[in-house]
Parts: structure tokens; C-alpha cells; sequence
């Protein structure tokens, strides 16, 4: 892939600003860095000239100077290109055109140095090893594309042919050293190709992911504006539809306790009554799980007692209960003190949709029987009915947010959202406690929450 990047690039100049811009600071840093290398090397390469003076021949006193003086004017170069290539890469306003130069500049000094220092080399070595070492630097360094990555290494070469045949009279050490050159430049191109296909990959890969972040903004940005419509419908609801109700269910409330002057009409209205506490209490459901989903539950956790919880919520749905002749047993001793710290408004709400749902399936005229004590730490409620019961995977599914399950009709035709346990669970995780249930199919359920038992003092 690499390699078909690069010859693809060869045959299609680069057109990408970003790319080239880009590219231009990435070459910058390497050459900076590339800088501080030579000249550490440089230095080296002096100290060791310096310190072997002995025994030296005119020939190579000659080939010492040359060398020691390459690698001095090396060095003040290097210092040129690491204060141009810091100054470039700090500057503010992007000049791409001395990036450009100072880039092309620095791989005909490496390249020019290798092919020099050779050509001195030849006083007293036959090896092109400096010319093979440049090459492959600027290879490896220098990102180029493919065309001016040939076109170097075609002029290293030419210009290398000439040194040779200007300072190396041996006709068979300047063949040797003209097929080495061959295979030098060969491989450098090579090393340049595979580099740039690289590079090439990475860049694409780059766009790719970005225009990937810039789908992902849009759709976060259409999803976040959803949302507002969405959290305005629901404050519209809380206030438009849910205050209504609760209005006219207090207003059945009141002509229910009016002595009936007609008994039909009386009976109206509390199927009337009926029916509105069944879409109130759908509709509080909602509510509160498009809540949840929204901001999640404003948790306020208070020191209370729940046998106070629970009367109240027997006492909201006595009017369910007396219209199905269902009686609520409350077997908790009143003097036994069930303190646990939680939220009460979300206590009060798990607890009355459990009596709901046990009512609603509860055949009518049966008993529904509450339970509570306290039990290694925690104070543990039941509330069990003798209703129509769950199957197994029923009982899996109910407290599963993962699942959108469909209520189950009552035992006279009682309808539901079957979101209310979900809430129930987050409700209880929320207050640090559990619930559960068992049941058996025809048998009716037991329903559990379990809350950390707190001291009153």
C-alpha cells in the first residue's frame, strides 16, 4: 500500500496546501534536530583528527586539513540551519516560500558535504562511504516527493561522477566506486519512495479521521438541537398536560365524596376517577423516565421513617384498591421504626408503583399483604400479592433498561407504559439500595426493596 501510494504520487504532482504546509514544519523539525546530530559528530570527528598528529605524511596531512576544515564550516552551517529552522517553526505567519528554500538548502549541503568529504577521502581511502552515509540521511530525514527525491539522487550522482574523476586517478577504483555510487543513489531513492508512501498513508488516514470529526460535530450539533426541542416538549408536557390532570383528578376526588343524589352519575364518576388515575399515573411515568433520561434524578436524601412512606402511598391508592375490593394488608408492627436515609419523593414513587402494578394485577376482592423488616444493615420491604405471577424471563426482563418491554393488561383490563420498575431500579441504585421480585406464573409475586437502616440519632 505504501509503495503504490508513492508511485501514485510520482505520477500526480501534490496539489494539497494543508499537505505541503504541513509537511514543510515536519522537515523543519528534523532538520533542527538533524543539526544538533551533525554537529556533535563534527565535533567528535575534529577531537579524534586533532589528537593523532604522529606520523603523518604530506598525502595525509593534506587529506587531516581538508577534513578538519569541512567539519568546521559543517558545523557554522548546522548553526545557520538550526537558528533558521527554530526561527521558521516559531514564526507566526507562515512563510512558506524561505521554508521551501531553507529545506532545499539543507539537502544540497548534506548531499554536498557527503560528495566533498568523499573526494577528500580519496587521498588515502578508496571507500565512498560519506557520499553512501549523506545519501541515505537525506533519504531517511527529508520527506520529498517522489520526482525531486529522483532528481536528487540523479544529480548526487552526476555530480559525484565529477569529483570522482578529478581525484581518483586509479581506473579501477573509480569503476568500483562509480557502480558503488549506482547502487548508493538507488537505494536512497528506494528509502525515499517507501518514506513518502508512508507519510502519504498517514496524511490520507489524518483527512479521513477529520472529515469523520466533522460528520460526527454535525450530527452532535443536530442531536444537541433535538434535544432542546425535546426538553422543551417535555417542560410543555410537565406543565400543559400533567397539571391538568392532576387538577381533574382532584376535582373527581371531590364530587366522589359528594352524598350521590343519582347512583349512575355516582358511578360515572368513579369510572371517570378510575381512568384518570390511570393516565395520571402513566403519564407521571413518563415524565419522570424522560427526566431521568435528560439530567438523571435530583437526589435530596433526608433521615425519614418508611412506615410513614408507606402509609401515605396505601392511603394514594385506596381509591384503586376500594374500586376492585382489594384490601391492603399492613403487617408492619406501627410501633417498629424503619429509618433509612433517602429521597423521599423517590422512595414514596417506587413504593406506590409497586402497590400499582399489585393492584392492577391483583383479581378482585383478594388481599395485598406488606411486609418489612430489618436484616443485616438493611431494612427490607415486601409487598406480595396473589395476582396472575411472572414467568421466568418475565422477571429477567421487567428491571432491564436494555429491554423496551409492553405492559401486560390488568386483571380488569388495566393498562401501562412498562417503564415504571426501570425507574424503580434507577430510583433505588440512586438511593444506594436494591430491588427485586419473585413470583410464579398464577401464583402472584413478591416484590422487594432493600435501603442501608440508618439511627434516628
Amino acid at each position: 500500500m505504501k509503495i503504490k501510494n508513492a508511485l501514485v504520487a510520482f505520477f500526480g504532482r501534490n496539489s494539497k496546501v494543508d499537505m505541503e504546509y504541513e509537511l514543510y514544519h515536519i522537515n523543519l523539525r528534523r532538520i533542527l534536530i538533524f543539526s544538533f546530530i551533525c554537529i556533535l559528530a563534527s565535533l567528535v570527528n575534529i577531537a579524534m583528527f586533532l589528537a593523532d598528529k604522529e606520523h603523518q605524511s604530506p598525502i595525509e596531512l593534506l587529506w587531516r586539513n581538508g577534513i578538519l576544515k569541512v567539519h568546521t564550516i559543517l558545523i557554522l552551517v548546522m548553526l545557520f540551519f538550526i537558528i533558521a529552522s527554530y526561527a521558521l517553526i516559531n514564526c507566526k505567519n507562515r512563510m512558506v516560500k524561505l521554508e521551501k528554500i531553507l529545506i532545499t538548502l539543507a539537502v544540497a549541503v548534506a548531499v554536498g558535504a557527503g560528495i566533498i568529504i568523499t573526494g577528500i577521502d580519496q587521498l588515502v581511502t578508496d571507500n565512498i562511504t560519506p557520499f553512501l552515509i549523506a545519501c541515505m540521511a537525506v533519504a531517511v530525514i527529508i520527506l520529498m516527493e517522489p520526482r525531486f527525491a529522483l532528481l536528487l539522487n540523479l544529480t548526487a550522482y552526476i555530480l559525484f561522477i565529477v569529483m570522482m574523476k578529478l581525484v581518483q586517478t586509479d581506473s579501477i577504483i573509480y569503476l568500483t566506486n562509480k557502480a558503488n555510487s549506482i547502487t548508493a543513489v538507488a537505494i536512497s531513492f528506494c528509502t525515499s519512495l517507501l518514506l513518502w508512501g508512508h507519510y502519504l498513508e498517514h496524511y490520507n488516514q489524518k483527512q479521513f479521521i477529520a472529515r469523520q470529526n466533522g460528520i460526527l460535530e454535525a450530527k452532535n450539533q443536530e442531536l444537541s438541537e433535538s434535544n432542546d426541542i425535546k426538553d422543551k416538549l417535555i417542560s410543555i408536557i410537565t406543565h400543559d398536560v400533567r397539571q391538568p390532570l392532576a387538577n381533574a383528578l382532584s376535582l373527581t376526588e371531590i364530587m366522589a365524596e359528594v352524598e350521590p343524589m343519582d347512583a349512575d352519575f355516582h358511578g360515572i364518576v368513579l369510572h371517570v376517577r378510575e381512568q384518570m388515575i390511570k393516565s395520571f399515573h402513566m403519564t407521571d411515568n413518563l415524565l419522570n423516565w424522560c427526566k431521568h433520561q435528560k439530567d438523571g434524578f435530583n437526589y435530596i436524601p433526608v433521615l425519614m421513617n418508611l412506615q410513614e412512606v408507606i402509609a401515605e402511598s396505601i392511603q394514594i391508592s385506596k381509591i384503586r384498591t376500594d374500586s376492585k375490593e382489594i384490601h391492603i394488608s399492613n403487617e408492619i408492627d406501627s410501633n417498629t421504626e424503619l429509618i433509612v436515609l433517602a429521597d423521599r419523593d423517590m422512595i414514596g414513587m417506587v413504593i406506590r408503583n409497586i402497590l400499582y402494578n399489585a393492584v392492577k394485577y391483583t383479581k378482585r376482592g383478594d388481599i395485598i399483604h406488606i411486609r418489612g423488616n430489618q436484616s443485616g444493615g438493611e431494612i427490607i420491604i415486601e409487598v406480595e400479592d396473589k395476582g396472575i405471577g411472572m414467568d421466568r424471563q418475565r422477571l429477567e426482563e421487567i428491571f432491564d433498561s436494555k429491554n423496551i418491554i409492553t405492559s401486560i393488561e390488568g386483571t380488569e383490563g388495566e393498562q401501562g407504559t412498562g417503564i415504571g420498575l426501570q425507574i424503580c431500579k434507577e430510583m433505588m441504585f440512586k438511593n444506594k439500595g436494591r430491588i427485586w421480585a419473585t413470583s410464579e406464573p398464577g401464583s402472584g409475586s413478591i416484590f422487594y426493596i432493600a435501603l442501608p437502616a440508618e439511627s434516628k440519632h
